[in-house]
Formats: C-alpha cells, sequence, structure tokens
C-alpha cells in the first residue's frame, strides 16, 4: 500500500511540547521514504519534529522528537545550510506501528 510521510516542524516552549494548537513553521512530505531535509532553523532554539505516515487507510500515530539546533560561533561567518536527519529508525518503527493499526 502506497503511504506517503510527513513532518511537521513547530517551536518548543521551554522545553515542552507545543501539541496544543502548535505554530507549524515548516511542513513536508514524502514517498516512499521518510528522507526530509530542514533549512533555515534558528540556531540555539528547540524545535519538535512531528513525523507521521498516511495511507489510504488513515494516519499513524505520530511520532515526536525534541531537538535544539547548535549554536553559531561568534564572529565565525557560516551560510545558510540544510539539517539532514536520518530516520531510517523512524522510519522502522512507524512502519511498526502501521503493521499494528493494520493487525488490530
Amino acid at each position: 500500500m502506497e503511504q506517503t510521510f510527513t513532518l511537521a516542524v513547530t517551536h518548543s516552549q521551554g522545553g515542552q511540547h507545543t501539541i496544543d494548537q502548535p505554530r507549524v513553521l515548516a511542513y513536508t512530505s514524502t514517498q516512499p521514504n521518510p528522507e526530509f531535509m530542514l533549512s533555515q532553523l534558528e540556531p540555539g532554539v528547540r524545535y519538535i519534529l512531528t513525523i507521521m505516515a498516511v495511507n489510504k487507510k488513515g494516519q499513524s500515530q505520530p511520532m515526536r522528537l525534541a531537538i535544539k539546533t547548535q549554536l553559531e560561533i561568534a564572529g565565525k561567518q557560516t551560510s545558510p545550510t540544510a539539517v539532514n536527519l536520518p530516520l531510517h529508525p523512524i522510519l522502522a518503527a512507524v512502519s511498526g506501528l502501521i503493521a499494528l493499526v493494520l493487525l488490530v
């Protein structure tokens, strides 16, 4: 069954997940693999990444990851770079959740 993976990026407030009415900063989807590239995240900021798999039967339970971007070093000139997140372990977890939902 064909599936799409979605990623929503929201700010984390005080280290707490902002699940109630989060302001989505970025939203993207891919298929068939959950591979995402994020850019222009602010340095030294905490974010919540919410990943879900979606297919014809519905969507998986959201998997949330709390991350914090690295601080820029003062005086260092940097160009914008993308953050490449290895999500292969997440793919296994999401696939397992989907299989469990389908079995139930």
